[in-house]
């Protein structure tokens, strides 16, 4: 195995297409000289299976955030306090960001910049780094 130290920051390994295949994919990984992968979910659920991942796979680095394309204040509540309530297993939160190809009106905008805003604060409370999904966004995102 080759140590060259690179990190994935953004895989999506806990996505059900790697069910049959997960531990293949993650050897493989490691054969190419991967020695971190950063686990991004999408949803609570993700979240929650990361953390099993992480169990089982020592180069996963298990993240939890709440993707852009799930407008919700709510769903966002719960996902921070998933985050504060597993601070010391997690590596990273995200995926979090904007996404005004997703959000095409003003008000849609507005509450994702609202959620962006609620993980971007626990990020600095927990001292935690943010993984990042900006899509269309680039100036107000910035």
């Amino acid at each position: 195995m080759v140590d060259s130290g690179i990190t994935d920051t953004l895989a999506h390994v806990a996505d059900p297409l790697f069910d049959k295949d997960r531990a293949e994919v993650v050897r493989r990984a490691q054969m190419a000289g991967v020695s971190a992968i950063i686990g991004v979910s999408t949803t609570l659920e993700d979240a929650r299976k990361n953390l099993t991942l992480a169990e089982e796979f020592s180069i996963l680095k298990p993240a939890a955030g709440l993707y852009p394309g799930y407008p919700d204040l709510d769903q966002a509540a719960a996902m921070a306090l998933f985050i504060r309530s597993n601070r010391s297993r997690l590596a990273a939160i995200g995926e979090v960001g904007l996404d005004y190809w997703l959000a095409k009106e003003e008000p849609e905008r507005e509450l994702q910049r609202r959620i962006f805003n609620i993980f971007v604060d626990l990020s600095l409370e927990l001292n935690l780094p943010l993984n990042v999904h900006s899509r269309s966004a680039g100036r107000r995102f910035f």
